[in-house]
């Protein structure tokens, strides 16, 4: 006799992830180097909770970069506010022009909500006339 395997409803109830919205290593910065880089000569604009860096690469991509200060108590909180950051670009990241390496930095403040931190994105990416809408026009 065979055992039969059984999905059990909170299986059945978590969506698969969606590879398409998934940062992959190509979209990601990584070393101190592009960091720094971007901190130097990039173009900065702010609006609320985060500052927003750009700085052109010769690139068909868009990579992004994160930084949380240590202003935001315990590991737990910084890196949950990562989550929602990386969720607020995958979100809006088809919108963006290709070709730019984006440092997004989060300032302390109150809590961060992710409608928050979206509003926050789409005012910053518009002041660096990063929408591909405000391009067109």
């Amino acid at each position: 006799m065979s055992a039969r395997r059984t999905t059990s409803p909170k299986q059945l109830a978590s969506p698969t992830p969606n590879r398409l919205s998934k940062l992959v290593r190509g979209e990601r910065l990584r070393r101190t180097k592009q960091f720094r880089a971007i901190r130097r000569i990039g173009s900065w604009a702010r609006a609320g909770l985060l500052s927003i860096g750009a700085l052109p690469n010769d690139l068909s991509t868009n990579r992004l970069g994160l930084r949380v200060s240590r202003g935001i108590k315990g590991a737990v909180e910084r890196n949950r506010a990562k989550r929602l950051l990386r969720e607020v670009y995958r979100r809006h990241k088809r919108e963006l022009v290709s070709g730019y390496d984006l440092l997004v930095e989060l300032h302390p403040k109150d809590p961060a909500t992710i409608s928050k931190l979206e509003e926050g994105f789409l005012k910053t990416c518009k002041r660096l006339n990063l929408l591909s809408s405000q391009r067109a026009q």
